[in-house]
């Protein structure tokens, strides 16, 4: 699969609404993209999550596509996310891209899990801010 890069601009105003009071407001407008739990993280975190999230609502008016935000590898604590990712891409997907890809290279898995909303299709998306980079081993993935 090639890798395609999308760079999306927002308003520093939108930027300072960041968390408080967007993330609540995208929680709410966007129930299918984030949970609760995104909601707690984003706003017990406010200098993170906001480009992922970003991404998340781009994609889905873009593709129609429904994204996972963070943690969706995590079983025990998001189990709703967990499921969904092993319907699309089964026991196996999930134990090559957690011990194969991410416990080998050392990296976290990417940023977001996106998928079509009748879960014939999906992919994974790294999001990257205006001054982040992607690490050595991130770019041979």
């Amino acid at each position: 699969m090639p890798c395609v890069t999308t760079t999306i601009y927002c308003t520093a105003e939108l930027k300072r609404k960041w968390p408080k009071p967007l993330a609540r407001e995208w929680s709410s407008s966007y129930p299918h993209l984030f949970d609760a739990s995104d909601l707690e993280q984003a706003e017990n975190q406010p200098q993170h999550h906001f480009n992922e999230w970003l991404a998340a609502v781009f994609l889905f008016h873009r593709d129609g596509m429904f994204a996972l935000v963070e943690k969706y590898h995590l079983e025990q604590s998001h189990k709703n996310k967990f499921d969904i990712v092993r319907k699309l891409i089964g026991k196996e997907g999930q134990a090559f891209l957690l011990d194969d890809i991410c416990e080998k290279l050392g990296i976290m898995p990417p940023d977001l899990f996106v998928y079509s909303p009748d879960f014939s299709r999906f992919r994974f998306v790294e999001v990257k801010g205006p001054r982040d980079k992607m690490c050595p081993s991130g770019k041979r993935v």
